[in-house]
């Protein structure tokens, strides 16, 4: 016989399951088709075994075979069995001594996939075709079974011996225990005796040709006597919904009457102690499991002989932390705490607040980290509605307390008006608070230098309780002024004042050094608190000249000459100029005569 190769493709198909809208794209499903060798080979069948496996659904399976070269004539045959165990084919009435091919087929209803072939040969001499060994209902011991090809001709003849063989391990042999069936027929009857009660068996039909072929038939396996459930594979799914599961291997002697599971602390539970009652799928909830102790959990069924157990499990219940309120300890500060009411049974690795201005605030948000005393301050916020719950984290995730809403007032420094003068013979001033920032005002009052921006490093004005101070009697020059106010949080200051007390120079009477050459000398009496650009005469002959008459500038010593004037009569007067503007000594006059003219 030529040994089958494996064969594994995977083609993309595009299934349309289910209703789809018109417009919904179809999916994209990958199907794997794998041959297998056949699992037993005769004269006249074959017993072929495959796998398919598909993302989606399928709507049909199976195998086309034909004789070799000829697949026009193929002939198929439709797979019923679960793509998770294989697909499964018997072929019989085929030529001894022939050689065949075959394929695997799969469909989604409307399109058919073809795998890749294979092949095989049939026996000139072969082994003998037994069907599946029945278990009688009623009587546990009494087994049927058929030998539907002895391998040479016709059907169950020639056939040296046929019955059953059975044993407690497993894949029984004629060398185990058996007993054989008498008679020709192609149906026989077997009755095992001596079976011992509560025992697992393991039994198949076996039967030898003259051509010294021997052939089992597939395994079967019967309970005697009154046997419990059989579970095992008990876990825990979900530690924080303590989610159980269990497989049930075998019912035992009789109908599955409940199942569930128990537990204690102690250890080797039973339905005895604390339990839980679960459906057919053997998971349940153990909702009275506490966190941070250890458990022994087994999962159990009955039937009408007694209850099965399974090994115990145990299991340290880990659940979300539980955090306490928040209380607002510091309003001024925005210092918070709360307490950890229980770790949930696993570590701490993290607790503090998160807070956000919508409401029902997570660790997504804003986030502050406790101290060991579960105290924080939130420094971030400014003034708002706010909503904060505390936290802690551990090994099944993040715990929440329940929500504080507050409302904040951020502390800030002092905000102030302008400074007024409210009264100019004594330099009065005023100013007013705006906003005290949140917090009691501990001094107020005026700074003032010769310099920008003043502070209270500077020369300082207590205020009154209308927030006024009088400067008093000032020297000329330029002065800047500020109101500022203090809290806690730190100085306030307003805009900055300038206050000029500067006025224009005071000039003397004019002298008379040369009358002839007009030459004239004053005196600078007073600068004004300035600083002096400019000094000299100006005249017209109008009366009260200025800067912009006629002019001429003195020397240092304040004196200077005219210059050639025409007749007529002028009016001079001495000026000097600082920032404030031009300030002028009293008016003098003269007259020029055509005599003294040039």
């Amino acid at each position: 016989m030529n040994l089958l190769k494996y064969i594994l493709f995977f083609l993309p198909v595009v299934l349309m399951l289910g209703s789809c809208e018109k417009d919904a794209e179809p999916a994209a499903v990958s199907i794997g088709m794998q041959l297998e060798e056949p699992l037993h080979i005769g004269r006249t069948y074959v017993r072929l075994k495959a796998r398919v496996t598909s993302q989606a659904a399928l709507k049909e399976t199976g195998f086309l075979w034909w004789k070799t070269g000829d697949r026009e004539h193929a002939s198929e045959v439709a797979c019923q069995d679960s793509l998770s165990y294989g697909l499964q084919v018997l072929l019989e009435g085929l030529e001894p001594d022939a050689s065949y091919e075959y394929c695997l087929y799969a469909g989604n209803g409307t399109d058919r996939l073809m795998g890749e072939p294979g092949s095989f040969n049939t026996l000139l001499y072969g082994d003998p075709l037994l069907s599946d060994l029945q278990v009688d209902g009623e009587v546990a011991n009494l087994f049927t079974f058929r030998v539907k090809d002895d391998g040479i001709d016709g059907t169950g003849h020639n056939l040296l011996s046929k019955g059953v063989c059975w044993n407690t391990e497993g894949s029984p042999t004629i060398d185990d225990r058996k007993q054989e069936a008498e008679g020709e027929e192609t149906a026989f009857t077997v009755s095992i005796p001596d079976l011992q009660e509560n025992t697992t068996y393991y039994l198949r039909a076996f039967a030898l040709n003259d051509s010294s072929y021997l052939a089992y038939s597939p395994e079967i396996t019967i309970h005697t006597g009154k046997t419990l459930p059989r579970i095992s594979g008990i876990q825990l799914l979900d530690s924080l919904k303590k989610e159980f599961c269990a497989t049930l291997e075998d019912i035992g002697g009789a109908e599955i009457i409940s199942r569930g599971f128990c537990w204690n602390t102690t250890g080797m539970p039973t339905v005895e102690d604390e339990k839980e009652i679960v459906s057919d799928d053997f998971t349940g909830m153990l909702t009275n499991l506490k966190s941070n102790t250890l458990y022994y959990v087994r999962a159990f069924a009955e039937n009408a002989f007694g209850i099965g157990y399974s090994e115990e499990l145990a299991v340290s219940i880990v659940s979300l932390p539980i955090v306490g309120t928040v209380v607002r300890i510091d309003p001024e500060n925005n210092v918070f705490r709360s307490v950890l009411v229980t770790d949930g049974g696993s570590e701490i690795t993290e607790k503090g607040f998160c807070w956000n201005m919508t409401g029902n605030p997570s660790v997504g948000d804003h986030v502050v980290v406790a101290d060991e005393d579960f105290t924080a301050m939130i420094s971030e916020m400014e003034s708002g509605t706010y909503y904060i719950r505390a936290y802690a984290v551990n090994k099944a995730g993040v715990g929440y307390g329940e929500e504080l809403s507050v409302s904040i007032h951020v502390l800030t420094i002092p905000v102030l008006d302008r400074v007024r003068i409210i009264d100019w013979e004594t330099n009065r001033i005023q100013c007013s608070i705006l906003n005290v920032g949140g917090s009691k005002i501990t001094a107020n009052g005026f700074c003032w230098s010769t310099h920008d921006y003043p502070d209270v490093s500077d020369y300082l004005l207590d205020a009154d309780e209308d927030f006024t101070a009088v400067m008093g009697t000032m020297y000329p020059g330029v002065y800047y002024i500020r109101a500022y106010a203090s809290n806690k949080v730190g100085t306030g200051y307003s805009r900055t004042l300038v206050l000029d007390t500067r006025k224009v120079p005071e000039v003397g009477e004019i002298e008379v050094l040369n009358a002839a050459t007009y030459t004239y000398r004053s005196r600078l009496l007073d600068n004004g608190g300035g600083n002096i650009s400019k000094w000299g005469f100006c005249w017209n002959t109008v009366g009260e000249p200025d800067i912009w008459d006629d002019s001429v500038q003195a020397d240092n010593d304040f004196t200077a000459t005219l210059g050639e004037l025409s007749p007529g009569v002028y009016y001079i007067r001495a000026y000097a100029i600082n920032e404030k503007g031009a300030g002028y000594g009293p008016e003098y006059s003269i007259v020029v005569s055509p005599s003294e003219s040039y």
